[in-house]
């Protein structure tokens, strides 16, 4: 049941050609509980050959496969938890009165993040893999 007032946050790279399976797992659960979704994509200051996708090339994919999907960005920092500083206060600059929910998965970032808000573990489906999607690619 959703709550009100409520985000789901999601944070990843999601540098792929369009979303599998396993991030359509994650990005869904996080909506079905909570009133809005807001994806905050990890954005290096240029591209890479292991993050070669734009912030608006993958910002137009999560909002085409998810409309209504509030999309940031957020870089890296030098440490966690100047990066944890970093996200808690864009979530409390966009959501300053609502409750929050962090989701992730297999290596997501909540391994790393230190902050003051809930976090939620979503079981991976087996056999999807970013990395595998960007081989092929």
């Amino acid at each position: 049941m959703k709550k009100h007032n409520s985000i789901g946050v999601v944070v990843g790279r999601f540098q792929v050609a369009s979303l599998h399976a396993g991030h359509k797992h994650l990005l869904r659960r996080a909506k079905k509980f909570n009133s809005h979704l807001f994806v905050v994509l990890g954005t290096p200051e240029f591209p890479t050959p292991r993050n070669p996708l734009s912030f608006e090339m993958r910002k137009r994919m999560i909002e085409k496969t998810f409309p209504g999907t509030i999309v940031a960005s957020i870089a890296d920092r030098r440490s966690d938890q100047e990066w944890t500083e970093a996200l808690d206060a864009l979530i409390a600059e966009r959501f300053p009165n609502a409750g929050v929910t962090l989701y992730g998965s297999r290596d997501s970032f909540l391994a790393i993040y230190r902050g003051t808000h809930r976090s939620e573990i979503v079981d991976e489906l087996p056999g999807h893999s970013g990395t595998q999607e960007r081989a092929r690619v």
